[in-house]
């Protein structure tokens, strides 16, 4: 759980200083106050990124020259401070050359609207919902992916040459190797991680609804000598390609509603139901692997939901012993289980108050 989260020269936010309470927080205001920024603060503290940009300039307040985040937990503080080039952080007052070991170190899992593509959206949306969720769970799982990129990499620069007549087709039989071995791991831990994830999805989604879901993931490359054949049969497709074309880089999942792929059967609702039912298998799969419940962050999706839906929805989130809810307004709310914030523009600067 989170003691507190203080911003500096944080997107909109010359400074500001948040102590969440136990249970649901609701934080309203109008538009551009702030409160989806606070929720990017808490989870760049968690997961080193953002959820809303891939640049980290974006988050500098105009005007200066870099931010700071610290956000303290139980037993730990994680300090970052970024220039504009590189992050320096801090783990309890001892500085980390690199912040790869600290990923997920304070858990947090964030409900979007954009979660809607986990249903809907491209195979790379579904896989990057695996790898991020995985690599939470295990330093492991992180470092292959990263080695896995890196051999990925390798070879279509190797590939690459093939076609422009500087290498040999015997110079891709080392990251031959290297993706089947590397990748074999991923993708068997996927699949262990897709069948983990099934009977929590279903049972959450159940409180939604009787339809049946499904969770499969979805291998063209095969695994072990299976997958090392695929590469060494098909390269004049991948020289005519230009890039490789196998792998769990190229992986996905398949989501079903009623035995039907939800994407192109399951109405908006329905997707939006299914989204929410996936984060919060992933909240009781961190929960379960690291032996500590994420902090839930929910940034104004609540709203998408019908009262009945919505009822539920709060329901399941009373059992977790923090989540923070981002949203214009507050009329949903059961204020006997629920503390409201108000954030403010008060000359340019940005003050938070409690309500209730």
């Amino acid at each position: 759980m989170i003691h507190s989260i203080y911003l500096k020269n944080f997107r909109n936010f010359s400074n500001i200083l948040f102590s969440p309470p136990d249970g649901i927080s609701i934080l309203t205001g109008e538009n551009g106050t702030g409160k989806t920024s606070l929720l990017e603060g808490i989870y760049f503290a968690s997961r080193f990124e953002s959820f809303r940009t891939s640049d980290d300039r974006d988050m500098i307040r105009e005007g200066t020259q870099g931010f700071f985040i610290r956000c303290e937990c139980r037993s730990t503080v994680i300090e970052i401070g970024y220039n504009g080039s590189r992050k320096k952080v801090k783990k309890n007052g001892v500085f980390y050359r690199s912040y790869f070991p600290l990923i997920g170190e304070i858990p947090v899992v964030i409900f979007l609207p954009e979660d809607i593509f986990l249903v809907s959206g491209a195979p790379e949306i579904k896989r990057r919902f695996l790898d991020i969720t995985m690599g939470i769970i295990s330093y492991e799982y992180r470092e292959v992916l990263k080695e896995y990129r890196q051999a990925l990499k390798h070879r279509n620069n190797v590939i690459k040459k093939i076609r422009e007549g500087i290498e040999n087709r015997d110079s891709l039989n080392i990251w031959n190797r290297m993706l089947s071995e590397k990748g074999s791991f991923l993708i068997q831990k996927r699949e262990n991680f897709i069948n983990s994830l099934l009977p929590i999805v279903r049972e959450i989604f159940g409180r939604f609804s009787d339809r049946k879901i499904d969770l499969r993931y979805v291998n063209h490359s095969g695994i072990g000598e299976e997958y090392l054949k695929k590469l060494e049969l098909n390269l004049d497709k991948e020289l005519a390609a230009g890039y490789t074309l196998y792998g769990p880089h190229r992986d996905s999942i398949e989501i079903l509603m009623d035995g039907v792929e939800a994407s192109s059967y399951a109405s908006y609702g329905y997707q939006r139901l299914i989204a929410f039912s996936l984060r919060i298998a992933e909240t009781e799969i961190i929960k379960r692997e690291k032996e500590q419940t994420p902090v839930v962050l929910v940034d104004e999706v609540i709203n998408e939901l019908d009262n009945r839906n919505r009822k539920i929805f709060l329901q399941v989130l009373e059992n977790y012993p923090q989540t923070i809810i981002a949203t214009v307004t507050s009329s949903f709310a059961n204020f006997e289980k629920c503390s409201i914030f108000k954030l403010e523009k008060v000359n340019e600067a940005t003050e938070i108050g409690r309500i209730t």
